[in-house]
């Protein structure tokens, strides 16, 4: 968790979900077996095969939210067959609370911070 939180915000109230998360992802990385929870709360997922753009976006956001001091699910997904499921036919791709907000630019910081406003119902 230490090494995660220097390089992640994690706010205090959400220290334990966030570690618990992080122990799911572990295992799911060592092919272990995960038991899934249903998710809740702001997912947040860049879609793109990990290019400069993609990486750019994932960044934005990432620091869009710790100014927010929001936590969210954030993801970024470069399987090519995963990123064909959420039918983005550009990257990179930005989707909040599954919905695509963006495709083919690394869109302005005040348009995701108003996506992420609206997806969190906060008047900011």
């Amino acid at each position: 968790m230490a090494e995660a939180a220097r390089k992640n915000y994690i706010p205090d109230a959400a220290r334990n979900q966030y570690g618990q998360a992080l122990l799911r992802e572990f295992k799911t990385a060592q092919g272990l077996p995960v038991a899934e929870e249903p998710l809740s709360g702001l997912q947040i997922v860049v879609l793109g095969a990990g290019c400069a753009r993609c990486s750019e976006l994932e960044k934005n956001v990432r620091d869009i939210l710790a100014e927010m001091q929001l936590a969210a699910d954030l993801r970024h997904i470069t399987d090519a067959k995963k990123i064909a499921r959420y039918g983005a036919m550009g990257s990179p791709a930005l989707v909040i609370n599954n919905e695509v907000v963006s495709v083919g630019e690394v869109p302005p910081n005040s348009k995701i911070r108003a996506w992420i406003t609206k997806a969190c119902g906060r008047s900011d």
